[in-house]
């Protein structure tokens, strides 16, 4: 086995007990503050990717090149995103269906599973 698959194979399992003990020790709070927690992340995000843009210019990328290749990524990633993840889903408050606490564990735990081949996925 290559050495970066073992690399990606260990932080998936890092962060697959993280978000476990997580889970188990502060979910309720997490719960409550999920809005703030999304926008952090968001906005870490936002800097992580202007950061790698940044960066492959930098490394003497042609603009463009690197334009059309972020925003292929980022259609790839959304076409598979809505194959894959159908039961997933955002809205407000005032809705028709109700939700179980344990499809938020199935995201929870499902990302560190698919992250390291690119995907958004939740468990059965």
């Amino acid at each position: 086995m290559s050495s970066a698959f073992i690399a990606a194979l260990i932080i998936m399992l890092a962060s697959l007990s993280g978000a476990i003990f997580v889970w188990k020790s502060a979910g309720s709070l997490l719960m409550r503050n999920s809005r703030y927690l999304v926008t952090f992340s968001a906005g870490v995000f936002i800097i992580v990717s202007y950061g790698l843009f940044t960066e492959s210019i930098e490394l003497g990328g042609k603009f463009l090149l690197i334009s059309t290749t972020a925003i292929a990524g980022a259609l790839f990633l959304e076409i598979v995103g809505r194959i894959m993840s159908t039961t997933h889903h955002h809205h407000g408050t005032d809705h028709g269906h109700s939700h179980d606490h344990v499809d938020a564990k199935r995201v929870l735990l499902g990302g560190p599973l698919c992250a390291p081949i690119g995907l958004r996925c939740q468990l059965p």
